[in-house]
């Protein structure tokens, strides 16, 4: 699945709201969340090192909605079971988890998942 930088930063960007979402990102969240950047994403170690993930959190919300809102299905799907599989991690998905996946899949016009 082809996707370009601008595309995996905005993916990255959801990610990390979302890890963040309930006021503390913790060690499996960061785990998570470098094991989809280097796996599904393509970051690599170099990547980090050099600030990506900074990179990432300083997205404009309007350029991150227009990347997502342009993909095609399937690569919304993806990003949409990252996105709960991120905020599962912790195997609790809390009230503030649970408004920022559903506003994402508004704002990013992702598919629902079945």
């Amino acid at each position: 699945m082809s996707l370009s930088t601008k595309e995996r930063l905005a993916i990255l960007h959801t990610l990390i709201i979302i890890a963040n979402a309930d006021g503390r990102r913790g060690s499996l969240e960061n785990r998570l969340l470098s094991e989809i950047a280097s796996k599904a994403l393509s970051f690599s170690l170099n990547d980090f090192l050099g600030g990506i993930v900074k990179e990432a959190i300083l997205m404009k919300e309007e350029e991150v909605q227009t990347l997502i809102s342009n993909l095609d299905f399937q690569k919304k799907l993806m990003i949409h079971k990252l996105l709960v599989e991120m905020a599962i991690v912790d195997e609790v998905i809390n009230e503030m988890e649970l408004n920022a996946l559903h506003y994402m899949v508004k704002m990013y016009n992702l598919p629902p998942l079945v």
